[in-house]
């Protein structure tokens, strides 16, 4: 029986049982400059997964064959991204800019991980090329 859930990051007892609803996952880009903060990361899953994300869902994002959209994060000042509350599962990120005048490339174009009980550092996993024009 479980009477409530929490967040790792804030965990709580719950009349002697505890449930976590999911784990942090952070990574970052290995070469940050300021137009990163026109780009989203964006998460999707292999299965319909439930992921308490907080920023409104987007209409626009790019399909991945048949992984279900989750959430979507937004680069920091240090090029870092976070997501909270990740149930176990596989994933998929892929990085997207929704308004962009630049022409980019992302190396890699998706990167695939696991949640497995714990929280999770990706480390730096894109390379992000931007193409300026005269």
């Amino acid at each position: 029986k479980i009477d409530c859930e929490i967040a790792w990051n804030a965990p709580e007892t719950c009349n002697g049982e505890l449930k976590v609803s999911g784990f942090a996952v952070t990574g970052n880009c290995l070469n940050y400059v300021p137009a990163l903060n026109n780009f989203m990361v964006f998460l999707y899953s292999t299965k319909d997964r439930k992921v308490n994300c907080p920023q409104p869902a987007v209409k626009n994002h790019p399909l991945t064959g048949n992984m279900n959209y989750a959430c979507y994060a937004k680069f920091n000042e240090k090029g870092t991204f976070k997501f909270e509350n990740i149930p176990n599962g596989d994933y998929i990120l892929k990085i997207f800019a929704e308004e962009s005048e630049q022409n980019y490339e992302i190396f890699p174009a998706q990167y695939s991980f696991s949640v497995s009980n714990q929280p999770l550092d990706l480390g730096g996993i894109f390379k992000v090329r931007i193409f300026v024009f005269p």
